[in-house]
């Protein structure tokens, strides 16, 4: 088998799954119709369940014949993960253009309907990137070697331009998490601070490419050189590539040091096992804060659809019987370092200083 062999099965079981949720939808409104009941909430509701659920046997369909297919052959595992996690990227985008958002809307509008398919959409996207990373990190073959500590990228002749603007990519995006999603910053400091070298005029180059893509948002300074002069805002587009990047590339990834979270070292490298009681204490507290979130009036909509996603994330991290710390740690200091400046002495930030809290007395006790 070649890697289009392999390519090839895969787009079949993509475009049969793709056919049978179009059928699903189409059964499903038709039913609803018949019973006078199309435009409704309780038509939202199915629909989105029927998104993710379609989608997530479809996601364990895939994932299970990538496994078959390491195990009877000699392809490369990382190459086929990659292209594994794009195809299926891919398709969570066609299956969610499926369901037709505004027409979502027009069964029952309102911003808590909005929300409910933002939240579906988010959980549909969440389960994907931890199956593939939970397939990554071995639970179903050998375990990848770990990141080194490196922070800084050592300037390499070789460097293709894809890379060069996939590491631009990181480097933005880790600084918009640092300073904030809505603070401008100089692009030409960030990569030089990531330790990236380029010939002159190349990053600009790239930087407005980021812009037509509609990763990144460019306001114009005055002097700076060729590669000066700009300052750039990360979009909501540019930190899913971001992180879509640093989840499929080992070489991207950045150690976390959670210690400062908790004064203590992480239970475990790589998962933690926790109890029914301790994963139900949690999912309380996750809700209170969520909700919390919601009807806070100190962070902005953009922001508020971030954080939401970010708990999103954590909540469907803790759902298996095995949690992998780097999603504790990412969560816990987007929420330390990213959240609570911002979300001043009110009930949120309360909530949010007690999940730290309680999270560190399970994952770092």
């Amino acid at each position: 088998m070649t890697e289009n062999d392999y390519l090839d099965q895969i787009r079949f079981r993509i475009d049969a799954a793709e056919r049978r949720f179009r059928d699903d939808i189409s059964s499903l409104h038709r039913s609803q119709a018949a019973k006078n009941s199309l435009r409704s909430g309780e038509t939202i509701i199915k629909t989105l369940r029927a998104i993710e659920a379609d989608f997530a046997t479809l996601t364990d369909e895939i994932i299970a014949y990538l496994a078959k297919t390491l195990q009877r052959t000699q392809l490369d595992r990382s190459t086929l993960l990659t292209l594994t996690a794009q195809l299926l990227s891919q398709s969570r985008i066609t299956f969610e253009s499926l369901v037709n958002r505004q027409s979502l809307l027009s069964f029952a509008n309102g911003q808590r309907v909005e929300m409910e398919i933002d939240e579906a959409f988010g959980r549909i996207s969440t389960r994907l990137t931890l199956r593939l990373r939970e397939f990554s990190f071995g639970l179903e073959g050998e375990a990848p070697q770990p990141p080194t500590n490196a922070t800084t990228v050592q300037p390499r002749a070789e460097m293709s331009s894809r890379e060069f603007r996939e590491r631009v990519i990181v480097a933005l995006y880790r600084r918009a998490m640092r300073d904030g999603v809505q603070q401008y910053s100089d692009p030409k400091e960030v990569c030089d601070t990531a330790g990236l070298k380029w010939r002159a005029g190349h990053l600009r180059t790239v930087m407005v490419d980021l812009e037509q893509s509609g990763l990144v948002r460019l306001s114009q300074t005055l002097g700076g050189g060729d590669d000066g002069g700009m300052d750039f805002r990360v979009t909501q587009a540019g930190i899913e590539e971001a992180e879509e990047l640093i989840e499929h590339n080992v070489a991207y990834e950045e150690q976390t040091d959670v210690s400062r979270a908790s004064g203590q070292v992480p239970a475990s490298d790589r998962y933690v096992e926790i109890s029914d009681n301790q994963r139900a204490h949690l999912k309380l507290e996750i809700t209170a804060f969520a909700e919390a979130l919601r009807g806070s009036n100190e962070i902005d909509d953009e922001a508020r659809k971030i954080a939401i996603s970010e708990v999103a994330v954590f909540e469907a991290s803790i759902a298996a019987p095995r949690v992998a710390t780097q999603l504790v740690e990412r969560f816990v200091c987007y929420v330390r370092d990213r959240l609570l400046g911002v979300l001043g002495a009110g009930v949120a930030a309360a909530l949010a200083e007690r999940l730290i809290a309680t999270v560190a007395s399970i994952f770092w006790p």
